[in-house]
């Protein structure tokens, strides 16, 4: 991400409206419960907005535009109070191209739930895919300041990813770093974190991360050229030449690979 050129930037933002396993669960499983629900109850209301949301989410990730917008729509009427429901209809309207109408849907559901980290950080995810990127930074920051909110180490992961977009590497340093010390395992931020200290002259510890990252997630072309980037830098010439070994088996056609080849004038 350090050596990019506008690389887009990517974010796991469809789970975060949910806490609960709806995200892995079957659409004709949940449409069924949905079915079976009585609404006779504010009670079943809200559990059948949640559904209905579960279910709109789901549809929108096969393609289904129309089915997603119905049960989302269904689910806000519902339960037009759940933040949840409203946030999932503004990213429903993201990925359909109306950014106008997707602000004000997350926005909305930032105001029904003002202490929660959650639609925060959803919106801050939503301003940096609009290219947003200093704009974002403030509603991670106000996300991670709620105590209750599980998803602290990827808020900060988000936070960092957008200000590698400004681009501002130090401030996206700070970031990673507290992303990785909420969860070690956190295996985007460990890489961009080795990218960003080898492009400072931190070797030792852009290796330290690095190995850290490989022992997490499998060698990508880019972790595989920035690992040949450091062995070099240090000195390890055992290590340059497996990861060479690695990345031309395993990514010849990718642009790292042809990368290394002009760095050695092949």
């Amino acid at each position: 991400m350090i050596h990019i050129k506008r690389k887009r930037v990517f974010f796991l933002i469809v789970c975060l409206f949910l806490t609960i396993t709806g995200c892995t669960s079957s659409s004709s499983n949940t449409e069924k419960r949905g079915q079976e629900l009585s609404v006779n109850s504010n009670y079943d209301l809200k559990r059948a907005a949640s559904i209905n949301t579960q279910l709109g989410l789901a549809y929108l990730k096969k393609g289904d535009v129309s089915r997603a917008k119905g049960k989302l729509l269904l689910a806000i009427e519902q339960n037009p109070s759940d933040p949840l429901a409203q946030g999932a209809m503004g990213y429903f309207y993201e990925q359909t191209g109306n950014k106008t109408l997707a602000k004000q849907y997350y926005l909305k559901s930032i105001s029904l739930a003002p202490h929660r980290g959650g639609p925060k950080n959803n919106y801050g995810t939503f301003l940096c895919r609009q290219g947003e990127y200093k704009e974002s930074l403030p509603y991670f920051t106000e996300a991670v300041a709620d105590q209750d909110y599980l998803q602290t180490a990827e808020a900060y992961e988000n936070a960092g990813l957008c200000a590698l977009m400004i681009p501002d590497k130090k401030t996206a340093q700070r970031y990673f770093e507290k992303a990785v010390l909420n969860d070690p395992r956190r295996d985007r931020a460990l890489l961009e974190l080795a990218d960003i200290e080898f492009s400072e002259g931190l070797y030792n510890k852009a290796k330290q991360d690095l190995e850290r990252f490989h022992q997490l997630d499998s060698p990508t072309a880019r972790s595989l050229l920035l690992g040949i980037n450091i062995a070099d830098k240090t000195g390890d010439k055992t290590s340059a030449a497996n990861y060479a070994a690695m990345l031309k088996r395993n990514f010849s056609d990718s642009n790292e690979y042809q990368a290394y080849l002009h760095a050695k004038g092949g």
